[in-house]
């Protein structure tokens, strides 16, 4: 997956867990609205128009039309890919988990939960980790209590909606996300119970939303 990463990211305060979440942007697919599936035809049927009017030139500047052209096939293949798949590229925040406990680092969209990718960390990067010292980098993960009873109050009643199997209907997204992006900050992993949970209920969500 092709993605674009910019310059701004936050980071939360380590937690006594030795995990740390960042966020960044990053350009990735995304479902396209109407709009831009209008914009993408309009493009199209002008790249079109332009292919056709630098034939009519090639005889005049063979070497310019040559290059010219390309460029536009290169456009319309593009185009016409996005218009098929009806996925564009956009900024979309991605937060970026450190395990230190485990060892992993975890990309994850925050509009839809999916994890873009996960990677073991090189003893290069456990060692400064370690050197700086976090709170709780030698401690366990969990210490056997519950940690999401810890977690502030909206935060507890989307967990107890999940365990009592609600849907969830009446809760926004984003609040399913950050309740998401909590609960791995208090070292909760991706294959805990009640984050796999509320992953497929924000990206549900997410989907019936049309747009990603």
């Amino acid at each position: 997956m092709n993605t674009e990463e910019t310059k701004t990211e936050t980071e939360t305060e380590p937690t006594t867990t030795g995990l740390t979440t960042r966020t960044i942007t990053m350009k990735l697919p995304c479902v396209m609205t109407a709009d831009e599936a209008a914009h993408v035809a309009d493009e199209i049927d002008e790249t079109i128009e332009q292919m056709d009017d630098l034939e009519a030139q090639a005889k005049s500047s063979a070497t310019d039309y040559r290059a010219r052209l390309s460029a536009c096939a290169e456009k319309l293949n593009r185009l016409s890919s996005q218009r098929r798949s009806r996925r564009i590229g956009r900024e979309v925040e991605v937060a970026i988990t450190t395990d230190v406990g485990r060892a992993e680092e975890t990309q994850m969209r925050t509009d839809t939960g999916e994890i873009l990718s996960r990677r073991t960390l090189t003893k290069a990067e456990l060692e400064e980790l370690r050197q700086a010292k976090l709170p709780g980098v030698d401690a366990p993960v969990n210490d056997g209590d519950d940690p999401w009873e810890a977690a502030p109050k909206e935060v507890q009643e989307i967990v107890q909606g999940v365990r009592n199997d609600d849907p969830l209907d009446g809760v926004e997204k984003d609040r399913i996300v950050a309740a998401v992006v909590w609960g791995r900050d208090a070292g909760l992993g991706p294959t805990d119970r009640v984050i796999k949970a509320m992953v497929r209920i924000a990206a549900r969500k997410q989907r019936g939303n049309g747009h990603g």
